[in-house]
């Protein structure tokens, strides 16, 4: 199998990317999800099952996740099913033996010059993924590509040619 790095930008509209640095491949998904109708609104989570089978597919070395935590005014359900997001993809991982290490956003965001803006992050990503640029649309892929980078650069691993999308 290939050496692989996965990068995860957590939550349930996440992504999770797996970067190929050998081939020069990028595989971006959208987090899996599931979702249970409440009382007043439809619930999103992160599906263990179809996040593990990713995981199972690519086969990582290494996963990269974004350090994330809830922010004053997000609301306590909200909090509370963006936590059970991460606890979900922690997991995943745990059951899977995949070495898994959280990143501060900040701190890949430094390491790869990457702006705040979410509009800005996107197109910084197209920057970095040139032949890319399909699949990096919106910024959680965008976000879950490069943090999958910043793990690749970490663990001391170089593309050894441009990232294109990998065939299927």
């Amino acid at each position: 199998m290939s050496f692989c790095v996965a990068g995860v930008d957590p939550g349930s509209n996440g992504a999770v990317a797996f970067l190929y640095p050998e081939e020069g491949w990028l595989c971006v998904y959208d987090m899996p999800v599931f979702k249970v109708d409440g009382t007043k609104r439809t619930f999103t989570y992160a599906d263990g099952i179809g996040l593990a089978d990713l995981i199972e597919a690519h086969n990582p070395v290494h996963t990269y996740l974004e350090k994330v935590h809830a922010m004053a005014g997000d609301g306590l359900v909200g909090a509370w099913s963006f936590a059970d997001n991460f606890g979900t993809i922690k997991g995943v991982h745990a059951g899977l033996r995949v070495p898994l290490t959280q990143v501060p956003p900040q701190v890949w965001k430094k390491s790869l010059r990457v702006p705040a803006d979410k509009k800005q992050s996107s197109s910084r990503a197209r920057e970095l993924f040139p032949a890319c640029s399909s699949l990096l649309t919106r910024s959680d892929k965008a976000e879950a590509a490069m943090i999958g980078l910043y793990g690749l650069l970490h663990l001391g691993h170089a593309a050894t040619k441009r990232f294109g999308i990998k065939p299927t």
